[in-house]
């Protein structure tokens, strides 16, 4: 069976379970404890609870603040204590937590339990019409909102003349006005810098604009790294610009074109998220990390299987989530509260990246 096959198989066998605890409840009810619910399935924490997010997100189950996971009562009713999670403009980015926004979600699910609120996860669909959030707002009687990652901003008005408290998170568009949390600029210029004050002058990026889902931030990041290369006179050859992915064969030609350039990169900029491909690759080039070619990334997030160890600009999921919450709460308040802020990064370094004469940078 395929990794794919695998993970379909265990998320089945999760569902599955949750399913069956479900049935054998009453509304108001809850579900085991996870360790319990973990022995009895047979599969892993974050299995569990992304099929509990699934059930949550269709009104079967709600998350109470320091209590558990329950059977939801037949129709939702206003509390000033719940709060709806709604990931808009979604494509899949829910379906893995061990990725940035799975991650995310879960740093936010267990601030907003310590801050005692309820939580129900709300998708709607990257192709779905605006009228869609206000059928939802209608539909599950929406009065407290965090908009994660919408894609334009019309998104957040609909919630405004809905009269919702919200706050925007990581919107793919650079919001004016309201309360949000954004995306910080600057992580590509400043990984650019410590590679140019190791020796780098050919240096490649792989980088995460989608041609299909806009994103403000992405685009910035892109421009930061030809900016960096122009201001320094450092030439770009077109192959040394790759797009991302997680399908390891994909990355690996889109690799082997960067790297059988006549003039080969000796540094990379990437992000975590897409780093296990990566280290595979240059491992069955025979290429050494740290020795032949370096790797700086952005994230801080699954690297303790990599090595060596990777130099990486960190961007915490918990401060993010932790300053979404301290926005809410103003927005609570008042509603007219307006501020746009993000967190900081801070360089984590490892041993992936070398300096022109072949000493790798440590602690």
């Amino acid at each position: 069976m395929t990794t794919e096959g695998r993970r379909a198989e265990k998320h089945r066998k999760a569902t599955e379970y949750v399913s069956r605890q479900l049935k054998q409840l009453n509304p108001g009810e809850a579900l085991p404890p996870m360790r319990t619910m973990m022995r009895e399935s047979g599969v892993g924490r974050n299995v569990l609870e992304r099929a509990i997010r699934e059930l949550a997100a269709e009104q079967q189950l709600t998350v109470k603040a320091r209590s558990g996971v329950y059977r939801s009562s037949a129709a939702p009713a206003a509390n000033d204590m719940v709060v709806d999670l709604v990931a808009c403009s979604e494509l899949g980015y829910l379906d893995d937590p061990t990725l940035f926004v799975g991650d995310l979600v879960n740093c936010l699910l267990a601030e907003g339990t310590v801050r005692n609120f309820s939580i129900r996860i709300q998708r709607v669909n990257y192709h779905a019409p605006v009228s869609a959030y206000q059928q939802l707002i209608e539909r599950q009687n929406i009065r407290n909102a965090i908009l994660l990652l919408p894609h334009h901003n019309d998104i957040p008005k609909v919630f405004e003349l809905a009269q919702v408290n919200h706050i925007v998170l990581l919107p793919r568009y650079y919001p004016t006005a309201g309360a949000a949390v954004v995306d910080p600029l600057g992580a590509v210029t400043l990984q650019m810098e410590y590679l140019i004050r190791h020796g780098h002058t050919r240096i490649g990026l792989i980088h995460t604009v989608d041609a299909g889902f806009t994103s403000y931030v992405d685009s910035c990041r892109r421009e930061e790294y030809y900016r960096a290369m122009a201001e320094h006179g450092f030439r770009v050859r077109p192959e040394w610009v790759q797009h991302y992915s997680y399908d390891e064969e994909v990355i690996f030609e889109r690799l082997n074109v960067m790297f059988r350039s006549a003039e080969q990169p000796t540094a990379l900029v990437i992000s975590d998220h897409f780093a296990v491909p990566v280290y595979h690759f240059f491992a069955l080039q025979g290429l050494g990390i740290g020795r032949d070619v370096s790797l700086i990334s952005l994230g801080g997030f699954n690297r303790s299987r990599l090595h060596p160890k990777l130099t990486t600009l960190v961007y915490s999921r918990r401060d993010i989530a932790r300053l979404a919450w301290d926005f809410f709460a103003r927005v609570r308040d008042d509603r007219h509260f307006q501020a746009i802020d993000s967190v900081g990064f801070y360089l984590e370094e490892g041993d992936s990246v070398v300096d022109v004469f072949g000493k790798t940078t440590q602690n």
